[in-house]
């Protein structure tokens, strides 16, 4: 009698560590924070701009996302244009697109390319191997 009260106490813990676990991953993963509101805000102001009416989910927004990533639209992806005002913007527009885009699936988070000269390793060369 003991062992299967034991046994329910510890199968209900463990099921309510199960939910709790479960209940902060949906939260992590699909509420939106503040900068992915400004991104698609942002994002979406954009399309209505240029006439773009692609629903958000669908395999065209996706690769819209992606072309967002690949720079095809400057006015996403550099500073100072009528949607970007400043670099923070342009992060989070850049994170949100790449998380949309399914590549942080197949890479993880977005990490900003490395375009300081300066830092730059050079590609190899029989001199450098």
């Amino acid at each position: 009698m003991k062992n299967k009260k034991l046994v329910s106490v510890l199968l209900l813990v463990i099921v309510g560590f199960a939910v709790v676990l479960l209940m902060v991953f949906l939260r992590n993963r699909y509420i939106q924070t503040e900068q992915e509101r400004l991104a698609k805000q942002i994002i979406h102001v954009f399309m209505e701009a240029e006439g773009i009416n692609i629903q958000p989910n669908a395999e065209e927004y996706t690769i819209f996302m992606r072309r967002i990533v690949w720079g095809e639209y400057p006015e996403l992806t550099e500073l100072d244009s009528d949607f970007i005002e400043n670099q923070t913007e342009l992060d989070y527009v850049l994170d949100y697109a790449w998380k949309h885009s399914g590549y942080e699936d197949l890479y993880g988070e977005y990490d900003e390319p490395n375009t300081n000269e300066n830092e730059a390793e050079p590609p190899p060369t029989e001199l450098n191997k």
